[in-house]
C-alpha cells in the first residue's frame, strides 16, 4: 500500500486531518509548512540499486520514518469518507466491518466474539487456521528476562481474552506444550499460568506509571550472553554520578540498560546491497583498471584462475576485479623466485600496493621488505591477482585471507609470517 498512495491525495488527507485535529486553535507548525515538508520527503526519495540511482515517483518508501503514520492517515481519511457516504445512503453506521458474516460469532484481531446459549456475549482466543507459531527458543541469544517473561505474558493474554475460565485454561494448556517444545524449563512453564490466572481480573494499577515523569536514561548496547549484569553494575556505582552536581541533574536515576539485537545468521548471509564488484561484471576475471595514470596496471595479471607454488591448488576467480577494487583479498607473486604472499585490504588495492612500496623502506623487518632487499628483487617484479572482493564485514575478509594463506601454503612456503586468524589446518 505504501508505494501506491498518490502524492496529492496523501498530502491532502494528512493536511485535512492535521487541521481538523487542531480545530480553531493555531497549530505550532502551520499546515502549509507541514505539507511543504511532506512533499519534499515524498518527491525526493532517491535510492540506489546495483550502483544505479532511482527516484520514486509514486507513494512513499517502505523505510522512511513517516511512512506508517502517513499511510494510516491516508487510510483513516479514506475510511471516514467511505463510512460517511455509506451512512448517508443507508442510515447505518457499522461498529466494525469484516469480510465474514455470522449471526452468532465473529472474530476481530485475536478475539473471537460469540453468543452463548443464553444469548450473552462471550469472548475467546481466535487464531487463524493457518497459524503456526514458533516462539523464541530458550537457547536463543536473547536476554534471559525476555525469555522468562514470554510464558507469563502469553498466558496472561489468554486468560484476559477468554471470558470463560475453562476456555482460558484450555488455551493455556496448549500454550504450555508449545513452550516445552521450545526448550523452556518445566518449572517456568508451570508457574506462569498460575500467576496469569491470579491476575486475570485484577484491575490495572494506574500508579505503576506517572504521566509526564521522565524515566531513566537508556544506556544502549549490543547484547551478548557473556556480558555481566550491567544493570546491577550501574545501580551499584550510581552514587558516583550523584556526587557531581552536573551529572546529578542528568542521572537522578541509575541509567537503564537497553539491549540492541546482535547480528544473526541472516545478517551474515543475506545482503540488501548488491556487491558493486559483481554488479556490472562482464566476465569473471582479474584485469588492469586501464586508468591512464595507474602504475599498478602493468603488474596486474589478466587471468580467471591462479594456483599455488606447487600447483596443488587452483583458485577460480569469480568476480570482475581490477586495481581500484576495494574490500579485497589479493595474491602477490615474485616473478623471479615464484614466492607468494596473501594479503587483504579495505581500501582500493592501488592504495594498498603503494603502502607496500613505502613499507619496504620504512619497515625493513616485514617479510616482503626482506624479500625485496635481496639482490635483484624489488616490488616491481611482483605480479598481482585479486582473489575476491565485496566482503560483508572485516571478519569475513580476515577469515577468507587466512583460508587462502593455508590453501596457497604461503606461511610455510611463501612470504606470510603467520596463518591469520584461523588455526593451521591444511599445511
Amino acid at each position: 500500500m505504501y508505494t501506491n498512495i498518490p502524492h496529492d491525495d496523501g498530502i491532502k488527507a494528512t493536511s485535512d486531518l492535521y487541521a481538523n485535529h487542531h480545530g480553531n486553535e493555531t497549530p505550532a507548525v502551520p499546515t502549509s509548512v507541514l505539507t511543504t515538508l511532506l512533499r519534499s520527503v515524498l518527491v525526493n526519495n532517491v535510492f540506489e540499486f546495483n550502483s544505479e540511482y532511482f527516484i520514486q515517483l509514486n507513494g512513499t518508501s517502505m523505510g522512511t520514518k513517516l511512512a506508517p503514520n502517513y499511510a494510516n492517515l491516508f487510510m483513516a481519511n479514506l475510511e471516514e469518507s467511505f463510512l460517511a457516504d455509506f451512512e448517508q445512503r443507508t442510515s447505518l453506521k457499522p461498529l466494525i466491518y469484516l469480510r465474514d458474516f455470522s449471526p452468532s460469532t465473529i472474530h476481530f484481531l485475536d478475539v473471537n466474539i460469540h453468543l452463548d446459549n443464553n444469548n450473552k456475549i462471550k469472548t475467546s482466543l481466535y487464531t487463524k487456521p493457518t497459524d503456526n507459531p514458533s516462539y523464541l527458543h530458550f537457547t536463543s541469544e536473547h536476554p534471559r528476562h525476555m525469555k522468562t517473561s514470554l510464558p507469563y505474558s502469553m498466558a496472561l493474554r489468554c486468560s484476559r481474552i477468554c471470558s470463560d475460565i475453562n476456555d482460558a485454561q484450555t488455551e493455556i494448556v496448549k500454550l504450555e506444550q508449545k513452550f516445552l517444545a521450545r526448550g523452556y524449563p518445566k518449572e517456568l512453564v508451570r508457574n506462569a499460568p498460575q500467576k496469569a490466572i491470579a491476575k486475570r481480573s485484577a484491575p490495572i494499577d494506574p500508579t505503576n506509571s506517572t504521566p509526564g515523569k521522565p524515566g531513566p536514561i537508556n544506556f544502549i548496547t549490543t547484547y551478548n550472553s557473556n556480558l555481566p549484569n550491567l544493570n546491577s553494575i550501574l545501580k551499584r556505582h550510581h552514587s558516583i554520578l550523584l556526587s557531581n552536581e552536573r551529572t546529578k541533574l542528568i542521572f537522578d536515576q541509575a541509567p537503564r540498560i537497553v539491549y540492541r539485537r546482535p547480528r544473526n545468521l541472516r545478517d551474515h548471509l543475506v545482503r540488501a546491497k548488491v556487491n558493486s564488484s559483481q554488479s556490472h561484471r562482464l566476465v569473471d576475471s582479474c584485469q588492469p583498471c586501464g586508468k591512464p595514470r595507474c602504475l599498478v596496471c602493468r603488474q596486474m595479471t589478466i587471468t580467471k584462475q591462479v594456483q599455488n607454488i606447487d600447483s596443488s591448488f587452483v583458485f577460480e576467480i569469480r568476480g570482475s576485479y581490477n586495481c581500484q577494487t576495494s574490500n579485497a583479498v589479493y595474491l602477490l607473486q615474485c616473478t623471479l623466485c615464484k614466492m607468494q604472499y596473501i594479503g587483504q585490504t579495505s581500501t582500493q588495492f592501488n592504495y594498498r600496493f603503494n603502502n607496500h612500496k613505502s613499507h619496504c623502506t620504512i619497515y625493513p623487518d616485514l617479510s616482503i621488505s626482506k624479500h625485496c632487499a635481496q639482490e635483484g628483487h624489488n616490488l616491481s617484479q611482483f605480479s598481482i591477482a585479486i582473489l575476491k572482493a565485496g566482503f560483508g564485514s572485516l571478519a569475513d575478509r580476515l577469515y577468507f585471507e587466512s583460508y587462502m594463506i593455508q590453501r596457497f601454503k604461503t606461511k610455510t612456503r611463501g612470504l606470510n609470517e603467520d596463518y591469520g586468524i584461523l588455526p593451521p589446518l591444511l599445511d
